[in-house]
């Protein structure tokens, strides 16, 4: 189920869910019921911080683009632009 998911969110082929269900079964019996949900919640606030990241570069970028295409619509009136 763990890898699972982590293959969903990180994109792992299925190939490599083998070496992946490895891992987590290591994991599964070295780690104590709490550390493991410590590990899962250090997953899930990095990927909250990727996700915030990309949102911000693309309003960023969206920014960028809108003011960039407002710039060319605002000199198509004005002889000086051209």
């Amino acid at each position: 189920m763990v890898t699972a998911k982590l293959s969903r969110l990180f994109g792992v082929a299925t190939s490599n869910s083998h070496s992946a269900e490895a891992i987590h079964q290591t994991l599964i019996q070295t780690l104590s019921k709490e550390e493991c949900h410590l590990l899962l919640a250090l997953i899930d606030e990095k990927d909250m911080e990727r996700v915030y990241v990309q949102e911000e570069n693309f309003r960023q970028g969206l920014k960028l683009g809108l003011s960039l295409g407002w710039e060319v619509f605002r000199c198509e009136d004005e002889p000086h632009c051209f």
